[in-house]
């Protein structure tokens, strides 16, 4: 089959980018493209949560579930609470997002989602690109590839790091949390595997999303990351049986490697595989969405092939945070100081662009 436009993945970076250019086409008054989007789940549901300050407008403003103007980054020493009310931290569960954005497209037969279907191969031509899947062959002018990135050669001067995570949901019995206050980082736990925190969304003075992080090289079993949710409930919440109501688990790379935007003339990559994971936190969501409004307005306007694919920009005084986690991890000798560090500089950049 033909298109004009193939999306490979339909995370949160295919999906928006599918939003934004159905619904530019319809505030022009032009033609929808034919996009494809392929996705090898067989369907969505809740598989993560993303969460961001809010800097710009964007389509799924209503999939927004939880909003705070306050927060908390805390150490061993200090935990003090800052805010913004012009730029709120904003939580956004990935069903209310994926089940928006689906109903949305629904309106758009130009565009079309094949699930359960896996892409195996893209190759470019002269005239186009052909993207093999499971079931069949789709040829398009582009290819937008939002897939997992394959790991980089170890090697050279470069950090590459995980940041690797496990969360609980919970339900307490009586209520232990602070619903207008979250907690970004509690570096006041163990510093022996990586840098380590504790991250706390409170939805209810009984109900809160619990993360256990690390920014280190490498994964750690999964008893490690439930023996680290067992006892910081305990000894911060008082919690020795609470009720686990859904589990997150992740790993973002953070590495001082350049992202490319482009893997050929015809094939742009998005989302994590283009880079816009913020380096110093693995925040992501509200630059996938500036990056979706610019990409579909230069599509319809018909400048991508021309002048190619801009990432959006960050303040130049935030982007020094991206060297913040390498920088800690590299020297194994500040270990007991990481912690403290690194805590300070969050605290002084929490209201970063994410």
């Amino acid at each position: 089959m033909r298109a004009d436009y193939v999306i490979a993945g339909a995370g949160c970076a295919g999906l928006s980018l599918a939003v934004q250019i159905a619904l530019q086409a319809r505030r022009r008054g032009v033609p929808c493209p034919r996009v494809v989007l392929i996705e090898p789940r067989a369907r969505h549901a809740r598989d993560r949560t993303w969460c961001y300050w809010r800097f710009v407008d964007h389509p799924f403003a209503a999939a927004v579930r939880h909003r705070w103007t306050r927060w908390r980054v805390a150490d061993a020493d200090r935990s003090p609470v800052r805010g913004s009310e012009r730029h709120p931290y904003e939580h956004v569960p990935s069903d209310v997002f994926y089940d928006m954005a689906l109903e949305t497209l629904a309106e758009f037969p130009e565009i079309e989602l094949r699930r359960g279907c896996a892409v195996r191969a893209i190759r470019e031509g002269a005239g186009g690109c052909e993207v093999v899947t499971d079931a069949e062959v789709v040829r398009a002018r582009l290819v937008f590839d939002s897939r997992p990135a394959p790991a980089p050669a170890p090697g050279g001067d470069e950090v590459d790091l995980l940041q690797h995570f496990v969360g609980w949901e919970v339900e307490a019995p009586a209520p232990v949390f602070d619903p207008e206050v979250p907690t970004l980082m509690d570096f006041a736990v163990d510093q022996s595997r990586g840098i380590h925190f504790m991250y706390v969304l409170p939805f209810a003075p009984t109900r809160a999303l619990v993360e256990t992080t690390y920014i280190s090289p490498a994964s750690l079993p999964d008893a490690t990351y439930e023996d680290d949710l067992r006892g910081y409930l305990r000894a911060r919440y008082g919690l020795t049986a609470p009720e686990v109501r859904w589990r997150e688990r992740g790993a973002i790379a953070m590495t001082s490697r350049p992202a490319s935007l482009r893997e050929s003339p015809r094939v742009i990559h998005l989302g994590l595989r283009g880079g816009l994971a913020k380096g110093s936190t693995g925040y992501a969501f509200q630059a996938i969405q500036r990056s979706s409004e610019l990409l579909a307005r230069e599509l319809l306007e018909g400048q991508v092939r021309r002048r190619g694919c801009r990432r959006p920009g960050r303040p130049r005084r935030w982007r020094w945070t991206g060297c913040c986690w390498p920088t800690c991890s590299a020297r194994p000798a500040a270990g007991r100081r990481c912690s403290s560090t690194c805590s300070s500089a969050c605290r002084r950049t929490c209201c970063a662009a994410s």
